[in-house]
């Protein structure tokens, strides 16, 4: 829309020429002759949807190009990408390598546009494209799983409300794809009593995953959110009242401390 005479340009890809023209009467403009990246890039070649870059498709990852002479703007690098998702204002994007299944951890990636920064990476268990759509306000990115739809959210850290959004999986989230979601109560609690020993969610998310088979993921999520709500609390815990005080990494830490003091 930024054009005088409120047109739109169309992209023309031949083997390895790629041009842009303007659309216009009687014949159409030549903007671009694609004597760039875009001739270097593999199919498929598309626009953002705002009209804002053109997507090119490498080995190693896609690249933006926008402005007048369709410069190179940005660069998200995921090997073998094979589709782009962009949200509806361009802030995100989400890029996919085609692999499908819970054990292909990298296949989807997020990405903040802007910055070419990555968010987050994540399986997909459903092969057919698309299964993923952003929300309109960009706040939500909805995905297909195997057993349903699972929701992820764009949220601050819980360390610094102010950092860069991540989309994290809900509890319930994403059916199909085996992980231990992690709220504030399963921060909280899994740091405490040892099952974890990290400072972010996704360090805590991996340790658990590690500490606590499979088969008891999906429980063990529960049990630490009931334990945080009924007695482990953020202010005043339980302590005296605890069942797992004997197992628990911070009061060993405050007994020590207190048989420090009486000595």
């Amino acid at each position: 829309m930024e054009d005088s005479f409120q047109r739109d340009q169309f992209l023309i890809r031949y083997k390895d020429q790629v041009e842009v023209y303007w659309c216009d009467s009687p014949a159409p403009q030549l903007v671009h002759d694609g004597k760039s990246d875009l001739a270097c890039s593999k199919p498929p070649i598309e626009w953002s949807p705002l009209g804002t870059y053109v997507v090119s498709f490498h080995g190693q990852g896609i690249m933006l190009h926008g402005g007048p002479s369709f410069a190179e703007c940005g660069r998200l690098p995921h090997k073998d990408v094979q589709r782009v998702l962009f949200s509806r204002n361009e802030r995100y994007a989400l890029t996919w390598n085609g692999q499908s299944g819970a054990s292909a951890k990298d296949a989807v990636a997020v990405w903040d546009v802007a910055t070419n920064h990555l968010l987050r990476r994540f399986a997909c268990t459903d092969p057919h494209w698309p299964s993923f759509a952003f929300s309109a306000n960009e706040q939500f990115l909805a995905v297909k799983g195997s057993n349903g739809i699972g929701l992820c959210v764009r949220r601050a850290g819980l360390s610094d409300r102010f950092s860069l959004p991540d989309f994290r999986l809900q509890r319930e989230a994403c059916f199909g794809v085996p992980a231990i979601a992690v709220d504030t109560h399963v921060f909280r609690v899994s740091n405490r009593l040892g099952l974890a020993d990290a400072k972010t969610v996704e360090e805590t998310e991996q340790q658990l995953m590690k500490n606590i088979p499979m088969e008891d993921w999906r429980d063990a999520h529960h049990w630490l959110i009931y334990h945080g709500r009924r007695v482990c609390k953020a202010q005043h815990p339980l302590c005296e009242v605890c069942t797992l005080r004997n197992m628990c990494k911070a009061q060993k830490i405050k007994d020590s401390h207190a048989a420090e003091s009486d000595e």
